[in-house]
């Protein structure tokens, strides 16, 4: 059974810090009105309770290791896994007392990587070095230019990420150190810590032991999308680092972490539920661990006498520990039958939090195309509403949203509305469950093998053996047009006819066997000659074929005779290509379901056999519904939230899922 740790804080707001943020005005910490109550933060007291209540399996430490060693003397690697922050050097090269030490920033930094590297060399594989971080959304583009390809904008970020200093990162004295004293970035448990899409695959190709991804702070903050990025990178470059969430509950608009006042009333960040969902959904994605970012003030409620307990959070927090950490249950393996394949040189994000509402790509210093929309476009196919998350907060962009101020936002709270309804786009429904990864175009056959259906998206380039080294072998290829060579299409013995001025138009598509049909879409399309084996799937109005299924040895090829499947503006795939897209990979799922626009479904197949599956509602509509078994079960369970056996007619059971709310089955084979 693969581990799964949960990280909280170990005294990350000292006086310093707080005194610090307060006087900045950063909206990273609890920030009180000015008629709200001054927080006490007793460290040391949340710190014990934490361990009482079951919190966590592990820390991080948040900066502040050296001089002074307290922090790392109160954790035992032996019981808990730990983790060191190293991006807070510069900070604390500041620090008053340490002023008093005289020292240059580079003496600091020596002995400042040196503490930590000691620690970590002391307990091998029990300490991660957090000490390059945020260089991808905080990164240097230059403002005076932009690139000439996507190939110089790459190089360009590559070098910065490991020798410019941004922020309190500072990869460049970090480095030095470490080549210093002879040692790699694997001794050491180094670790990558990102929040952008784009260089998710980057980090496992150089070779990082440990990479962590901050979500829910404002960039794509889609939680599904970002598992498969990371799925897809850990496989395609060895299986070899370890990864994890670090779930920050900063809401997007107004940059305010979860935390409350002494009623217990949340003045800040995601709600509670929200929070929950993608804490489970980090665990049955296949994370090696989740960070709960701020669990110092996020999960307690501070009264003006020192006293605290848990909070909403914190008790949703423990409720989670339990469940994960002490429960027994065997999460599995994330079940992927299908993944999406992306240019090596793509450089695209789907948005910047509230700064940069739209995609953009490299830092925004080249074009965006709708070959680079094509590929939100075909993520939209799976994960339909997950392009839009913080724009949901925006009353520009979205009238229904309550509240057009931060002051209007804060009232909302203290009357303790439901804001579940503007958290859209976080987690969505599944049509065809969570059930892709995203890989690059440099994979190799045997990665490309794992998976039923590959999908080309973007500016993907497909290798010029995927006919015979993965169709051949079995695997369903699903492209546009474009991405074909002309020797691909001679061996899938294709012809392109002459083309004429009319092939484009506007009008409803269908599929031959009656099932469905889209409509509402321009679109242009690419006349074809197929052979006669071709099955002809979608035709358009004038019965010219839009998608056809050609046999290849013991696979096939899906093909879409418009480009990139999507109409003209690169808004949305077509319809039709789109649901041929859903069923394909759904049909590899060893459950069957209709999410009727509500369910989220994640399939996960455990050691013995058996599924572990998740059922997400993040709508406020409830779900009731049949999921039946493809495979022989003699029994299902639920777990999660309560533990109770269900009753099944054959391989069927019926569900129901309240509003956003998360469910967790298991089942045992027959």
């Amino acid at each position: 059974m693969k581990k799964f740790d949960i990280f909280g804080e170990i005294w990350q707001m000292s006086d310093y810090y707080y005194e610090k943020h307060m006087l900045s005005q950063n909206g990273d910490y609890p920030m009180p009105e000015p008629d709200g109550y001054p927080v006490p933060y007793p460290m040391r007291g949340i710190f014990e309770r934490s361990k009482e209540e079951g919190l966590f399996s592990a820390f991080r430490i948040g900066g502040d290791f050296w001089p002074r060693d307290f922090k790392l003397k109160a954790l035992d690697p032996d019981q808990q896994r730990i983790q060191i922050d190293m991006l807070r050097g510069t900070t604390d090269y500041k620090r008053p007392e340490n002023a008093e030490l005289q020292l240059s920033y580079e003496d600091f930094a020596e002995h400042y990587c040196n503490a930590a590297i000691d620690f970590a060399l002391a307990h091998p594989g029990r300490v991660m070095l957090c000490a390059v971080g945020e260089i991808d959304s905080s990164h240097p583009w230059p403002k005076d230019h932009c690139f000439r390809t996507r190939k110089e904008a790459y190089e360009f970020f590559k070098y910065n990420c490991f020798h410019t200093k941004v922020g309190s990162c500072d990869p460049d004295t970090l480095y030095r150190h470490l080549k210093k004293r002879g040692l790699s970035p694997e001794q050491v448990n180094l670790m990558m810590h990102g929040a952008c899409l784009f260089a998710i695959p980057y980090f496992f190709e150089w070779g990082f032991p440990h990479i962590e991804i901050e979500r829910g702070l404002g960039t794509s903050l889609n939680m599904q999308v970002s598992l498969a990025y990371l799925r897809g990178a850990w496989k395609q470059f060895g299986r070899k680092a370890r990864w994890g969430i670090d779930f920050s509950t900063h809401q997007p608009n107004y940059n305010q972490c979860c935390w409350y006042d002494e009623n217990g009333t949340r003045l800040g960040g995601f709600t509670e539920s929200m929070t929950l969902r993608c804490w489970m959904s980090a665990w049955m994605g296949g994370a090696d661990y989740l960070l709960c970012e701020g669990s110092d003030y996020t999960h307690w409620v501070f009264q003006k006498d020192g006293s605290f307990g848990l909070s909403a959070l914190g008790e949703a927090a423990k409720k989670f520990a339990g469940f994960t950490l002490r429960s027994g249950i065997d999460r599995g393996e994330p079940v992927v039958p299908g993944a999406v394949m992306l240019d090596y040189y793509n450089g695209y994000e789907q948005e910047y939090g509230v700064s940069l509402m739209r995609p953009y790509v490299w830092g925004n210093c080249l074009p965006c195309t709708n070959t680079d929309l094509n590929i939100s476009c075909v993520l939209d196919a799976f994960f339909p509403g997950q392009r839009e998350v913080s724009a949901h907060t925006e009353h520009v962009r979205h009238p229904e949203c309550g509240y057009s101020t931060r002051q209007e936002y804060l009232k909302l709270l203290k009357k303790k509305t439901d804001m579940r309804y503007l958290e859209k786009g976080v987690l969505t429904p599944t049509p065809a469950g969570d059930s892709i990864d995203v890989v690059w175009d440099t994979a190799p056959p045997e990665v490309l093998r794992e998976y039923k259906v590959l999908i080309p998206a973007g500016a993907a380039v497909l290798p010029d053996s995927v006919l015979d080294e993965y169709v051949a072998q079995g695997g369903t290829l699903a492209v546009g047009m474009e991405k074909l060579t002309p020797e691909m299409e001679q061996k899938l013995g294709i012809q392109k006819e002459k083309p004429l001025g009319s092939d484009w138009d506007y009008d409803r598509l269908a599929l031959t066997d009656g099932s469905f049909f889209s409509d509402g879409l321009r679109y242009g399309f690419t006349r074809m000659k197929f052979p006669s084996e071709t099955k002809i799937l979608a035709v358009n109005s004038r019965n010219i074929p839009v998608v056809a299924e050609i046999p290849y040895g013991s696979g096939k090829v899906l093909l879409c005779t418009v480009p990139l499947g999507q109409d003209v503006s690169g808004s949305a795939l077509l319809g039709v290509w789109s649901h041929i897209l859903q069923n394909e990979v759904k049909k590899h799922l060893p459950v069957e379901f209709d999410s009727r626009g509500i369910l989220e479904i994640a399939v996960n197949r455990k050691e013995n056999g058996g599924l572990t599956l998740a059922l997400f509602n993040s709508t406020g509509e409830s779900w009731q519904g049949g999921i039946l078994f493809r495979e022989p079960v003699s029994s299902v369970r639920e777990v999660f939230p309560q533990e109770c056996s269900l009753a099944s007619v054959g391989n069927r059971i019926t569900e129901t899922l309240e509003p956003y709310s998360v469910k967790i089955l298991t089942t045992e084979n027959s």
